[in-house]
């Protein structure tokens, strides 16, 4: 008697290697693509989609009158392709959200060079002091990752990790193997 062959795992947690977007997109097709994730995620309600010429950020939301409002963003970062995914995590990482030292990393894929094709990512929290981000003195949860040699990196944010966790769950189900 033989077991049957178990598909092997992703090496990359979360599975965040499924998820490539084609070559050549402008930011019309990636809001397209933003625009069919789920109308609902860990009881946050899909809000809007905006873009920049090199962004679009989905926002979703829920409780926005409480003090202590629940919110998600899953952010497309158009951007020239580059072999060293740790490079461009790290760099989409400071420049949006402040140096290294600001960041409480949880986690992150190896600091060792990416060849093309594969995928690097930072786990982190960090608080804002008041005027620095909508919500002040509150932990704010990141996950980025960017897949060497693509024209997209993708930020996900959210008010918990459990929230992040699940709109990164929400973003791999419906973008992941070319969807």
């Amino acid at each position: 008697m033989t077991d049957a062959a178990t598909p092997a795992a992703s090496p990359v947690p979360r599975d965040l290697d499924r998820v490539q977007l084609p070559a050549g997109l402008g930011m019309s097709s990636i809001v397209e693509y933003l625009n069919s994730l789920p109308d609902d995620v860990d009881s946050m309600t899909f809000r809007d989609v905006t873009s920049t010429s090199n962004s679009a950020t989905v926002v979703y939301l829920a409780n926005e009158d409480s003090p202590t409002p629940e919110f998600g963003m899953v952010v497309a970062i158009l951007l020239e392709p580059n072999d060293d995914a740790e490079a461009v995590v790290l760099e989409v990482a400071t420049i949006r959200w402040g140096r290294e030292e600001l960041h409480q990393v949880t986690e992150r894929s190896s600091d060792s060079p990416q060849a093309s094709g594969n995928v690097a990512y930072r786990a982190f929290a960090r608080s804002f002091p008041p005027g620095q981000f909508v919500i002040p003195n509150r932990s704010v949860h990141f996950l980025i990752w960017y897949r060497g040699g693509d024209e997209v990196a993708f930020m996900v944010i959210a008010h918990s990790a459990p929230a992040r966790e699940s709109l990164v769950a929400a973003v791999v189900e419906t973008l992941g193997d070319g969807k």
